[in-house]
């Protein structure tokens, strides 16, 4: 019931409970059964208190004794009402009963808190006699009171008795509320931003996010200005990366503590997801679901590795559903890493759905492909599809069509699936035989499907590859095999064109690589269904392709380093070469969505010239930027185009027209950038004017004392001006070499040393001596006389020989190298240094057991053998000064390796 708990002043009044709908009503015989082992006529007829059954256990109800608490220190006491509770659901009870439940309400209420004095009240009802059925209870501290509170409420006495505990402050504003509900004035609620209002921009600009240091900073590509236009910027970020959403409506940054998105004109906060070191985050091609992805550090050196996945509704940051466990029950196929763990994409989405259709999920599991649905993302049909040595799946981007791969097992031929969802509607299959590899290539509007096929010869020593290409708008899904002139060549790559029917194909071996260029369309027969050969590119640097988003321009990539970042721009309509660049030691290559603009990145992968370029469609260097430690490079997405598809071809059409209407908007782009730039200059011409007004006054006394200095001279020009040179020392710095640095720079000059002496003597033993200038001849000739060195005589032992070939051809381009890395003090040489000193180390052994035990007329053992001293004792110093530390001339900054290590996590 409601209950009065107001009060006026400080004087306490009794709390008035309303009447008991049940009062005058008999007990139900399933109501009878909830008090049963209860006195006659409980709770609401007469019946005796000392009857009525107690919750059992200890006699404190769970609470700590008096005794036990007086070992506790006395707490300071504290007056007000903070520390007052209101305890309802009491028993009513009449004056007989009155003192033996008070007894039994103190010894519980006191069990939380310590009660002051004469600091509980149990309220009588004067006109009946018979107790309210609540209780007022003073507490020392307010603390305590919050302690029983959470305590005391929904405690159970009996079985129809359950306190309801309330502070008495807050049973003051319960008790303010009014009996009849009024409706709170509406308020106006700031409209959210528009998260798609940078698509409106009247110059059909694209943004794009770049991250470097530990800055993340959003830009407009501004191609008529030449340079990037700011959008918005902050540092630290991000934890680990940034990543648009698939249409580009959201930002989303990694964290410790989970994963947020950013939007809106000032990309302030939509969403967070909260999952402690997310390590990757993936959204489904509509953006209304995503998953959050995690590997869980073993407890244990022999716990298995084990992960976390949660997938959440993005709007309302709903989480949806969580897998877990060990990543091997995961680990199948292709989503197994070389370690046995879980890849991080072995979870994939599908592909564009449209509106209002769900979204899937799907992963492969032993024999079968496990596929979730939204939006609780249960099994399809609860139950997974059965695909025995199943190894790997990829969704169309284009609907929920799933292609598998089924290995070769037994007498059971590999497998080629297509199956749509949710249906379970299996389109086409193929049966393939010998088969040592598979690659699945989409069509970016899934129209087509490539599957590379990688099939062993008969004698199982190699391999040849051919393509199943599978035509997904055809009926009945007819199939096409393709296979290259040369079916032993590796295939690198196969690129679909978007919005067209062609694909390139990478192939050939070593470093000069042929690009092939392939139609589905017959081209004897218009329409007609063919794969049919339009061009092969031969002898090219490149390590992998590039259709633009629009299709018909190629680019071809040399990312490698011996590429050293070459680029070639084609135009596939007549297989004319627009244009070839260079961006030296590119990493990445990325169109913007539109096709319009190319971007070619160099991370910090490399030590220098961190930055991106920015070129057009034709190949035209437009712009470049250079960053420091540059990370991240993304062009936000566009979503797709609303227009229909005749509204396309309009535009098409007269595409001149528009033409024409952008570019006199570039040209005033262009003129106001000149009329900034000339009133740029105007404005430091003025203030350059405006100085040198400032010193008019100091010329004209310079002037004045020239003159009264030189008098007529400085008239007739009687006098010279000689440019005197002063040297002024403003810090001398003394530095004692230490003896690790004498040590260094003494392995640098053997390193020098050793170049003329294996050049000019020791190469004597494998080359003619036709090419020595003869005085060298001589001088070799009066060692050989005088101290009888039994190793460079001839004959040349094989054993011998073959040291020489290793010190001339081997040993003598790592002397440079060893000279410049100990003079420069590099930690770089550490391992090529060690794997030297011990080769020459180990070769010295059979050297000396040689001088020392050859016997022959003339021979002078102990002058050979010092001769060839050095060549064992500085090996040995090398060991000694690189084997003891990893870093042996200098320690990197911690903070430095820790950042390398946030950033490329």
């Amino acid at each position: 019931g409601s209950h009065d708990l107001a009060e006026t002043g400080h004087q306490r009044r009794q709390c008035a409970p309303g009447p008991h709908p049940a009062m005058s009503l008999a007990l139900k015989p399933d109501e009878e059964k909830m008090f049963e082992g209860q006195p006659q006529g409980f709770p609401f007829g007469d019946f005796d208190l000392e009857d009525v059954m107690l919750p059992e256990g200890d006699d404190n109800f769970g609470f700590p004794s008096e005794e036990e608490e007086e070992e506790e220190e006395d707490a300071q006491t504290e007056s007000g009402f903070a520390n007052v509770l209101v305890v309802d659901g009491v028993p009513k009870v009449s004056q007989e009963k009155y003192q033996k439940l008070t007894s039994i309400l103190t010894k519980i209420l006191s069990g939380p808190g310590h009660i002051r004095e004469n600091g509980l009240w149990h309220p009588v009802d004067e006109a009946t006699g018979l107790s309210k059925g609540c209780v007022f209870v003073e507490y020392e501290t307010p603390d305590q009171a919050r302690a029983a509170q959470a305590a005391l409420h929904g405690y159970a006495l009996d079985k129809a008795h359950k306190f309801s505990a309330t502070l008495y402050d807050e049973a003051e504003r319960l008790a303010a509320v009014p009996d009849e509900y009024v409706a709170p004035e509406p308020r106006d609620a700031p409209p959210p931003e528009n998260q798609w209002s940078w698509l409106s921009d009247r110059r059909g600009r694209d943004q794009f996010v770049a991250r470097f240091g530990d800055e993340t900073e959003i830009y407009w590509n501004d191609v008529a200005k030449q340079q990037p236009e700011d959008v918005y910027k902050r540092s630290t970020w991000t934890e680990l990366f940034v990543l648009w959403t698939p249409r580009g409506s959201a930002l989303a940054t990694l964290h410790r503590q989970g994963v947020a998105l950013w939007g809106g004109d000032s990309f302030g906060r939509l969403m967070r997801f909260s999952h402690q070191l997310v390590q990757r985050v993936a959204f489904s091609a509509d953006e209304r679901y995503a998953y959050t992805f995690s590997e869980v550090p073993p407890a244990g050196p022999r716990d298995p590795l084990r992960f976390l996945l949660i997938v959440w509704d993005v709007r309302s940051g709903r989480k949806l559903r969580v897998f877990e466990g060990p990543q091997a029950e995961f680990a199948v196929g292709a989503a197994a890493r070389p370690d046995g763990g879980l890849a991080w994409d072995a979870f994939r989405w599908s592909g564009g759905a449209a509106p209002g259709a769900p979204s899937f999920l799907a992963h492969l599991k032993k024999g079968g492909v496990a596929v979730y649905e939204s939006p609780d993302f249960g099994l399809v049909d609860r139950k997974s599809v059965k695909l025995d040595s199943v190894q790997s799946i990829e969704w169309s981007p284009a609907e929920p069509v799933l292609a598998a791969y089924q290995v070769e097992e037994g007498n059971m031929p590999a497998r080629i699936m297509l199956m749509r969802f949710p249906k379970k509607e299996e389109l086409r299959a193929k049966n393939l035989h010998s088969v040592a590899g598979v690659q699945l290539s989409w069509h970016p509007q899934g129209d087509f499907l490539a599957v590379a096929v990688e099939k062993w010869t008969k004698s199982h020593k190699s391999t040849n590859t051919h393509f199943e290409l599978f035509s997904l708008r055809e009926r009945d899904t007819p199939i096409d095999m393709l296979e290259l002139p040369n079916k032993a060549e590796k295939i690198h790559e196969l690129v679909w064109e978007p919005r067209g029917v062609r694909f390139a194909i990478l192939h050939g071996d070593g470093s000069r690589l042929s690009v092939s260029i392939y139609s589905m369309r017959d081209g004897k027969l218009p329409g007609a269904r063919g794969v049919a050969h339009l061009h092969t590119l031969v002898n090219k640097q490149a390590s992998s392709l590039h259709w633009s988003p629009a299709g018909r321009f190629l680019v071809l990539a040399g990312t490698k380093q011996t590429q050293n970042g070459l680029m070639e721009f084609w135009d596939t309509e007549d297989m004319s070469l627009l244009s070839a660049g260079e961006h030296y030691m590119a990493t990445e290559v990325q169109w913007d969505p539109t096709g319009r603009y190319l971007t070619t990145v160099v991370n910090a992968q490399n030590s220098t010239d961190n930055g991106y370029y920015i070129w057009s469609f034709a190949g035209q260097l437009l712009y470049k930027v250079e960053r420091n430690r540059f990370y991240q490079f993304q062009w936000r997405p566009r979503p797709p185009t609303l227009l229909l598809a005749e509204k396309q071809k309009a535009i098409l059409k007269n595409l001149k027209h528009y033409s024409k209407k952008y570019d006199e908007e570039d040209e005033a782009i262009l003129m106001q950038a000149d009329t900034e730039f000339l009133a740029a200059r105007e404005k430091q011409m003025e203030e350059w004017r405006e100085w040198q007004a400032t010193k008019a006054e100091w010329a004209a006394e310079q002037a004045e004392a020239k003159k009264a200095l030189l008098g007529d001279r400085l008239r007739d020009g009687d006098f010279t001006v000689q440019l005197a040179e002063v040297t002024v020392v403003l810090e001398v710095k003394e530095e004692a070499i230490t003896m690790s640095r004498v040590v260094e720079i003494a392995i640098a000059f053997f390193f020098i040393s050793h170049i003329p002496i294996t050049i000019f003597v020791d190469s004597q033993a494998v080359f003619s001596g036709e090419l020595y200038h003869a005085k060298i001849r001589e001088t070799t000739e009066w060692y050989l006389r005088t101290y009888g060195d039994p190793l460079m005589t001839p004959p040349y032992k094989p054993w011998f020989l073959s040291l020489v070939y290793s010190e001339v051809f081997l040993q003598l381009p790592f002397f440079f190298v060893g000279a410049y890395a100990f003079l420069a003090r590099r930690n770089w040489v550490r391992i090529p240094a060690l794997m030297y000193a011990s080769f020459v180390t180990a070769t010295m052994l059979p050297i000396f057991f040689e001088l020392w035990f050859h016997k022959a007329p003339g021979y002078k053992p102990a002058m050979v053998s010092a001769f060839y001293a050095p060549y064992l004792l500085f090996p040995l110093l090398i060991i000694a000064r690189t084997a003891f530390s990893a870093y042996p001339f200098k320690q990197p900054a911690l903070s430095d390796a820790w950042n390398n290590k946030q950033k490329w996590v």
